[in-house]
Order: structure tokens, then C-alpha cells, then sequence
């Protein structure tokens, strides 16, 4: 295993410098904060609309540094943390998530799990691709023949976008992932607004690196 090493890089952003910091394993610990005040944000938003708590965020997002292979990159304007990705073992993730590409027959050990947060007045810059970069570039190191993330079904929400929604689609695609609308499942969470937890269908886009 790799050790645990710091890294800090910089690129020009339209209007300041961005830095970014990249962390594995134990090294996620003091991030947590910064990615829990994003996720609260950032999926507070349409399309997920999840009404979450920092206990519940906190909980699941310690679990990156208990993993034997873990990364975090987290993007500062000055000292404001304005977006994160982050990358695991898929065999190391939930199991509802594990099961469509068990029942498809992928090897689990192959697929890196992704996600990626970025604040909304932040996006449409290239910060977002270079989190991404870097993830792709942890991922190819440590030998992961696939990089994947889950999507929600947008076609299966009963609410409309707003006004200044941007589809991401295109920016995956661009990036060379691929839609796999027959790997899903569902997530279950409650919606802000809602008063119960209900069943939202999810699926994965998938790359080969």
C-alpha cells in the first residue's frame, strides 16, 4: 500500500487562485468537516434534494479513512473548502451500491468508486475536471482497470428542475465516461420537504481506464 502522502498543487481559476490538497487514508480525517459542509449544500440541491444532517454525513464519510485505500482532493478559494472529490474501493463501499455490477458479473476489485462535490458559483470554471483528474490519476495508480459513480434516474423525479439547472451529462461524457442504465439500484433517503424516506432509482456511468 502507498503511503500516506500530502500534495498541493496550483491552477488560476477566472477570478482567484485555487488550491487544491490531496490526502489519503488517515490523512481524510481533518477533511471531514469541509466535506460534510459541502454535501450538506451541494445534495441539498435538485436533483437529490436530501434532507441531511453533518451526524449522518459525518458518520458515513469517516469511513474513507478506515479503508485499506482511500483518496480525498479538496479544491480552497483561500481558506473556503468549494469542492472535493474523492475515491474508493468499490468492494470497500455500501452494499446496495456494490450489488448491480455483483449481478452483472464485474469484478469488484477492478471498479474505483467516485464522487464528486463542487459549489454551485464554482462550476463551468475547470475545477471540477481537475478534481476529477486527479482522482482518475489515484485510481490508474493504484491499478483499477475502471472508475465509477452513481447517477440519480432525473427521468424518475416528480419535480422539475429550476430555471438555472445545467445537466451534467455532457461532462461526464467529455471526460470519456460511459452510461450504464442496466447497472441500478435504489437509494433510499428522504427528500427536503417530504416527511418520509422514499426509494429514488439510481444508476452508474462507468470508465475503462
Amino acid at each position: 500500500m502507498r503511503s500516506l502522502f500530502w500534495s498541493l498543487f496550483l491552477v488560476m481559476s477566472l477570478s482567484a487562485e485555487i488550491r487544491y490538497v490531496q490526502v489519503e487514508n488517515q490523512a481524510i480525517l481533518p477533511y471531514i468537516k469541509d466535506m460534510t459542509a459541502l454535501c450538506n449544500t451541494v445534495y441539498a440541491e435538485y436533483p437529490y434534494r436530501y434532507d441531511g444532517n453533518d451526524d449522518d454525513y459525518n458518520y458515513y464519510l469517516a469511513n474513507y479513512a478506515k479503508t485499506p485505500k482511500s483518496f480525498m482532493c479538496v479544491a480552497y478559494d483561500d481558506d473556503k473548502a468549494i469542492g472535493i472529490a474523492t475515491c474508493i474501493p468499490l468492494i470497500d463501499y455500501r452494499s446496495h451500491y456494490i450489488k448491480p455490477f455483483l449481478d452483472q458479473g464485474y469484478p469488484l476489485n477492478a471498479i474505483a468508486y467516485h464522487e464528486l462535490v463542487i459549489l454551485p458559483e464554482y462550476r463551468g470554471k475547470g475545477i471540477g475536471k481537475t478534481l476529477y483528474l486527479s482522482v482518475e490519476n489515484w485510481a490508474r495508480n493504484n491499478q483499477f482497470p475502471y472508475i465509477a459513480f452513481a447517477q440519480i434516474d432525473e427521468s424518475k423525479i416528480p419535480v422539475s428542475p429550476p430555471e438555472n439547472y445545467i445537466q451534467v451529462d455532457g461532462f461526464w461524457a467529455n471526460l470519456g465516461f460511459t452510461k450504464h442504465p442496466e447497472l441500478q439500484f435504489s437509494a433510499f433517503y428522504k427528500c427536503i420537504g417530504d416527511e418520509e424516506e422514499t426509494h429514488h432509482p439510481m444508476y452508474y456511468w462507468l470508465k475503462k481506464l
